[in-house]
């Protein structure tokens, strides 16, 4: 039996086989400035690199779920963010791949893009993808590492400690299912833009079967399969991130919900998710736990910063879930591409990031009904732990 590969490992020899790949584009005087497609396309061992890049994602993949097995608290956050960022870079290795291939001459057509309209420059895309290897390979950029400094200054009394901390609990109670909103409703619209609002009658089983789906056999260029393969592999990242089962649960539980959706274009309810997250229980219940509270200021000061630093590292993985989702929109021209299968697949995978929005959202304000996942410590747990 093979050896298990710790996650570090995995993401290095990743990160390494990613800039394997992209290293041609960026290897000459000049080429930074070309199209990231342009680069490649003369490269002889693109399909090579690819191909071996495939199984060391595959690999990180099985590496990431056994971190995440252990995984508790900021520490899952930390990894979930970790394995968002690596589906970020899937989605930009097979969305690069899918370009080459689409602009070669075996696979021109109608719905060819002008590449001065949709493709960047080898040096933005490098940047790009350098960005994400930064975060899996765990080293924030300073611009996110940045919110998550706290000042450690304490109030002078308990009572103003007492006000700080409620007043975080409320930030963090009323900014989580916000930024939730917002961000699910993004990916409704890309469902929407496509004209398949009636995937969502049957949620569950689209997202189910899409690794099947990008796994038929048809007859394909061998650059469009190898892009199949990546975003395989950006669908197993994130489904490793939120966990099959509690996938599975959360379509169930928000199944009468998108039926609701499929008969009618509609917002992506802040009023579903208040019903199913309870914040405003959570909120009186904490209210009186902090009131009655005889833990001194320095203490209280501590919890405030960590419900802060909490709600704060959730906003920061909606901001790589947005990044996914503008990424996910470049796809859209070239699905036809991608074979039958194509349009179905795009269609789950706006569905799974919907999943891991809502899971994610219940886990940071600790909702009764979510807690059977138990996934992380929220913000309920954090303070009651830490009074």
């Amino acid at each position: 039996m093979a050896t298990q590969v710790s996650f570090e490992m995995a993401a290095q020899e990743y990160a390494e086989g990613v800039r394997a790949l992209f290293a041609p584009a960026v290897a000459t005087r000049g080429a930074a400035e070309r199209s990231i497609t342009r680069a490649l396309r003369t490269s002889p061992t693109l399909s090579e690199d690819a191909q071996s890049l495939l199984a060391k994602s595959a690999q990180l993949n099985a590496a990431g779920e056994q971190k995440l097995a252990t995984g508790r608290g900021a520490a899952r956050g930390d990894s979930e963010m970790q394995l968002l960022a690596k589906a970020m870079v899937d989605l930009d290795v097979g969305l690069t791949l899918l370009q080459v291939a689409q602009t070669s001459k075996s696979t021109r057509d109608a719905t060819a893009i002008p590449e001065d309209e949709r493709e960047r420059s080898a040096s933005d895309a490098n940047r790009d993808i350098e960005d994400n290897l930064t975060i899996l390979l765990g080293a924030m950029p300073m611009t996110m590492r940045a919110t998550i400094e706290r000042s450690g200054q304490s109030p002078l009394t308990v009572d103003e400690a007492k006000e700080v901390l409620l007043n975080s609990v409320s930030d963090a109670l009323a900014q989580i299912p916000t930024r939730a909103h917002a961000t699910g409703n993004k990916a409704l619209d890309g469902i929407v833009t496509m004209g398949l609002m009636k995937v969502l009658s049957s949620a569950g089983a689209v997202v189910q079967d899409v690794a099947g789906l990008l796994g038929q056999g048809e007859a394909l260029n061998n650059l469009i399969a190898l892009a199949r393969g990546f975003f395989e592999k950006f669908y197993q990242a994130i489904l490793t991130a939120i966990g099959e089962s509690v996938l599975k649960a959360a379509l169930e539980q928000a199944q009468d919900y998108f039926k609701d959706l499929a008969k009618k274009k509609d917002e992506f309810a802040s009023k579903y998710l208040e019903k199913l997250y309870e914040t405003q229980q959570t909120k009186k219940a904490l209210q009186k736990l902090v009131s009655d509270s005889t833990t001194d200021a320095a203490k209280l000061s501590l919890v405030a910063a960590d419900v802060e630093a909490l709600s704060l590292q959730f906003l920061n993985q909606m901001g790589l879930v947005e990044k996914i989702l503008g990424k996910l929109s470049w796809i859209k021209p070239l699905v036809n591409t991608l074979g039958n299968a194509g349009t179905t697949s795009l269609a789950a995978f706006y569905l799974i990031v919907i999943g891991y929005v809502v899971v994610v959202a219940g886990d940071y304000v600790d909702a009764p009904k979510l807690k059977i996942f138990d996934r992380m410590r929220g913000v309920n747990a954090v303070v009651a732990a830490g009074l």
